[in-house]
């Protein structure tokens, strides 16, 4: 649009010129390459800036959270869960899937949602790449699903960038993702993955009885 203005100036300046001006036009004409020239760069540069940062952060959005492996199992598993969830544990009694998850040497106690309006639907024992056991309890309500995924904490300290800290559980919002990491007994985190505000998703824990 500058530059139709620019032409649309030029245009008006030469249509009562002179044979002296007409003579005179290829210097106007130097002038206005010129002049076209130094616009256009500038922008040139400010579309290249632009494009390359919407490759890099995406449209609109901030960078990607820093990779945490356990939140990335966790989620990718709730994602897939939240599709389809298929147990592995052959009862949704609390009672038989904490003794399966003890005698793959899990934790073996579950968090109890009821109160919150969430049905327990069962577990999963599956390894992970390293080897070690990993026990998925899935929760679904109203109000959306819970998942709670134990493994083998491997000496992992809570990352940084928490929202907050409720009673040693540590809250973080990751990758559009409510996620509570709590440590139980022994050497193993507990990640707890919701699409829930985070308000409402420590309220559920809260009022949960693990």
């Amino acid at each position: 649009s500058i530059l139709a203005a620019l032409d649309a100036i030029d245009a008006a300046d030469t249509s009562g010129a002179s044979g002296r001006d007409r003579a005179a036009g290829a210097d106007r004409g130097g002038r206005f390459s010129i002049r076209r020239a130094r616009i256009w760069t500038p922008a040139a540069i400010a579309a290249v800036a632009v494009f390359a940062f919407v490759i890099l952060h995406g449209v609109g959005g901030t960078p990607p959270a820093h990779a945490i492996p356990p939140f990335d199992v966790a989620i990718d598993h709730y994602q897939q869960f939240a599709q389809r969830f298929e147990p592995n544990v052959k009862s949704t009694l609390p009672a038989d899937l904490s003794g399966a998850y003890i005698d793959h040497q899990l934790p073996g106690f579950l968090w109890n949602f009821q109160h919150s309006g969430y049905k327990l639907m069962g577990g999963r024992i599956d390894r992970l790449a390293d080897g070690s056991s990993v026990a998925y309890t899935f929760y679904r309500g109203d109000n959306g699903a819970i998942l709670c995924t134990y493994m083998k904490s491997h000496g992992m300290q809570p990352p940084g960038g928490e929202t907050q800290e409720i009673d040693g559980h540590h809250c973080y919002q990751y990758k559009g993702y409510s996620v509570c990491l709590s440590y139980p007994h022994g050497d193993f985190i507990c990640v707890l993955v919701s699409r829930r505000p985070m308000k409402e998703f420590m309220q559920d824990i809260v009022d949960s009885e693990p």
